[in-house]
């Protein structure tokens, strides 16, 4: 009889024991079989931005509640051929990245937590502005219209539009100035008065804009080739 009652109470240890056991891990197992402590990451909005600028990246990540604190590490995953990222945190949800040149990137931020782990992808456009050439210096008469090559080069980002917008503008001079086509790279312009006139070209990608001038000098009218001259009477031949 007193061997009785410890194997009982052993057995009902046992049993409660095994309880526990099934309800922990069963409930584990249902936890993450569920998904309910999977970690969903937020990287953030994809944008634009022009060089030299920065982008600001504002990421997260969640599990249902389960975790407070998390590990996060950004990462490049593809961009154009010879660009390079550089993340002021590279560790902090939170944090901003420049860029060696332009192009579109495509940024990982992934959140850890024990053995779990997640992560999301961003893209960044990275816009190069347009580089101007407004032509050579120039040297007409007033009565003459200048001719304007102007021309520019771009990375065609953002797209759309993917295309360049040209404005010819007066910078400086004594005069009004008339453009043929303001907005056509290559025009003409013409001149109220001599003098010295500085003309800029603009051209914008509708995200941002370069800008070149040029010199143009405009003189005064020409003289005619035929001008009067004295040479003396006119008398008849023989006579003194």
């Amino acid at each position: 009889m007193t061997l009785k009652y410890p194997l009982s109470r052993n057995r009902c240890f046992r049993r409660r024991w095994t309880l526990a056991l099934f309800l922990f891990f069963g409930l584990s197992a249902t936890i993450f079989g569920q998904g309910l402590g999977q970690i969903t990451v937020n990287a953030g909005p994809d944008q634009t931005v022009t060089l030299p600028a920065t982008a600001t990246l504002d990421g997260s990540a969640d599990d249902g509640g389960i975790t407070t604190t998390f590990t996060y590490t950004w990462s490049l995953v593809n961009g154009p051929a010879g660009g390079n990222v550089s993340f002021s945190d590279p560790n902090a949800a939170h944090t901003t990245a420049a860029f060696s040149a332009g192009g579109v990137y495509t940024l990982r931020l992934t959140a850890t937590a024990d053995v779990r782990s997640g992560e999301d992808d961003v893209v960044i456009t990275v816009n190069q502005p347009p580089v101007v050439n407004a032509g050579p210096a120039a040297a007409i008469s007033l009565s003459d219209a200048a001719n304007l090559n102007g021309s520019a080069t771009d990375d065609g980002l953002p797209n759309p539009p993917g295309a360049l917008t040209y404005s010819w503008t007066a910078v400086s001079g004594p005069g009004a100035v008339t453009f043929a086509d303001a907005n056509a790279a290559s025009t003409t312009a013409t001149f109220s008065s001599a003098g010295n006139y500085t003309l800029r070209l603009t051209a914008s990608d509708s995200a941002s804009s370069g800008s070149a001038d040029a010199a143009v000098t405009v003189g005064g009218p020409l003289p005619s080739p035929w001008s009067d001259q004295d040479i003396g009477a006119v008398g008849r031949a023989g006579q003194a």
